[in-house]
């Protein structure tokens, strides 16, 4: 029998019905089929569960926030279960350590997160057992069932984990470090309250910059009136309009500029210099 493990209550819904599989208290339970000769059990996390041990938790030093501290490092990273979590956890652990179960089916989203999320709840219940990779990013029953047929390795994708698991602990270690020696810095200077909590990351650090960015660029802005030129043309009975553009530029910022134009091209001739022909073809889009 299988045990799949999903990232989240709703992909584990969605398999569910992909296999035909009928909900038994907490999990969901699928029937033996081509696909799965033995049946499956289906339990889900809900995202990240497991969450990093503080600093200050591994070594006493950074229990002071001080500069000195700094910077963060931590040679071996720890987990600890998410304080409303423990019960996710529990039920996942009752699922693949069912005594029926002889194969997980790691089937958390198709990416380095999910398999972060995934192998970080194995590891962290030493499961032994052996591991298949479900990949699909699709939630339809067609897609699941084809994924379902075929499994990849587990060492398939064991490198997405390598890689998000250092984009993690890189991550933390560098937003740490900085939210406290700007928060120390700031704070001594007056420039903050001292129970002002400031919090710097990789990513959220550039996107307020841009957030930023946008605003003032939003405040100083001068609302500035422009004219554009537009023509129809007549050639040989086929109608179309044109618009007036010089180096991409279509606005002119002064109305007798734009009057000038008007009356140099009006019901004047004019000669075709590039036409440009493809053909493009669009697929439907999804029903979802």
């Amino acid at each position: 029998m299988y045990a799949i493990l999903a990232e989240k209550p709703s992909a584990a819904k969605a398999y569910a019905q992909a296999l035909n599989g009928k909900r038994q208290g907490r999990i969901y339970v699928a029937p033996p089929s081509s696909l799965l000769p033995e049946g499956a059990l289906i339990c889900a996390a809900v995202g990240h569960i497991l969450e990093f041990l503080e600093p200050g938790e591994l070594n006493e030093k950074y229990k002071s926030y001080s500069l000195d501290s700094l910077p963060i490092i931590i040679d071996l990273f720890q987990y600890k279960v998410v304080s409303d979590k423990k019960e996710v956890l529990q039920r996942i652990k009752d699922t693949i350590f069912d005594k029926r179960v002889k194969t997980i089916i790691l089937a958390t989203d198709a990416a380095a997160e999910g398999e972060y999320i995934g192998r970080n709840i194995l590891y962290r219940l030493q499961c032994k057992k052996t591991i298949k990779r479900l990949w699909t990013s699709s939630m339809t029953a067609t897609s699941i069932q084809k994924a379902f047929s075929q499994l990849k390795a587990d060492a398939e994708t064991l490198p997405l984990y390598y890689q998000a698991k250092a984009r993690a602990e890189s991550d933390y270690m560098i937003g740490l470090t900085l939210s406290r020696a700007y928060g120390i810095l700031l704070k001594e200077q007056g420039i903050v309250p001292h129970n002002t909590t400031i919090s710097l990351g990789r990513v959220q650090t550039p996107l307020l910059a841009e957030i930023v960015k946008r605003e003032r660029l939003i405040e100083q802005f001068t609302a500035e009136n422009f004219w554009t030129v537009k023509a129809t043309f007549n050639n040989q009975g086929n109608v179309y309009e044109g618009e007036w553009f010089h180096e991409k530029e279509n606005r002119i910022f002064k109305e007798e500029q734009a009057e000038q134009l008007c009356e140099l091209v009006r019901n004047q001739s004019s000669t075709i210099m590039e036409m440009k022909e493809e053909m493009r073809t669009y697929q439907p889009p999804l029903l979802y």
